[in-house]
Order: C-alpha cells, then structure tokens, then sequence
C-alpha cells in the first residue's frame, strides 16, 4: 500500500503509507456510493511524515480472494471411417459464477491477463479502501471442430 505521494523527499514517489492503529479492514470507505465494498479501512492509515518512508510492507494486507473453475466438455463424432472426426467442445469460464472482487482502489485496466494486479493501492488517492469492479461473470462458449 503506497502513500501516494513523496514524503520521503527521494523522488521515487513509493513512499509506503503509515499505519496508525485500529482495525485495517472494514470501515465505512464506500460511504453511500453503490455499487461499492468497503474493503480497508481509510481512518486505520495516514500519509508519513515529511522525511519519512512510512511504515506498511509490502503484503501487508490481504485482497479478496479469487475462486475460479473453469471447466469444458467434448464430444467426437467418426466421420468417412474415422479418419475424419467432428468434435463438438462446450466451454465455461467462472463456471460457478462467483463474484471475484478486484483490489481495493485498483482499476479496472491495471490488471494482468493473470488476475495479478499491477498497481497498489494508495492513501491520498479518491476511494481509498473501496472496491468498485469484480472479474467478468460465467462466460459459456461452443464451438465445433474438424479434425482430419
């Protein structure tokens, strides 16, 4: 979790944030924006003081988790002798449809193809502490194949 701005004075802007005591989860960060989860608690952190680096590791906290089952069906069918098949495939992605909450205060577009997020949060930004977007919901595709 970054601070969001340079307090240390080194020019690098990854000054961590400071924890100031009380519970670093829940609050009331989403206030009465919807749709929205109140994830971190803004009032249990601060920026550092000037000439410091702050006092957060990283991984310090923990996001949602991630639970994804994917899963996918097929199906041959011998055509001309068997040397040429048909192959009918039905795929599905989230195939429970669990909601998969992204970081908090991370956007959408700053994560990876892997669900790993490129982007920490941070203190001084809006929303600090809220979740606003989740991962897509259950996606089905069929397709049909010829396979010779």
């Amino acid at each position: 979790m970054l601070a969001g701005k340079d307090q240390s004075g080194t020019g690098l802007n990854a000054d961590r944030a400071q924890y100031v005591g009380g519970d670093p989860y829940g609050g009331n960060a989403c206030g009465a924006s919807a749709p929205c989860v109140s994830w971190v608690n803004p009032s249990a952190f601060a920026l550092p003081a000037i000439g410091s680096h702050g006092n957060v590791g990283k991984g310090a906290l923990r996001g949602p988790n991630l639970i994804d089952y994917d899963g996918g069906l097929f199906k041959d069918f011998p055509l001309r002798q068997e040397r040429v098949k048909l192959q009918f495939r039905a795929e599905f992605f989230n195939l429970f449809n669990r909601v998969n909450l992204y970081n908090p205060n991370v956007p959408q577009s700053s994560t990876t193809g892997n669900g790993i997020v490129a982007l920490a949060p941070s203190v001084a930004g809006a929303g600090f502490g809220t979740i606003k977007a989740a991962n897509d919901p259950r996606i089905g595709q069929l397709a049909l194949k010829l396979v010779f």
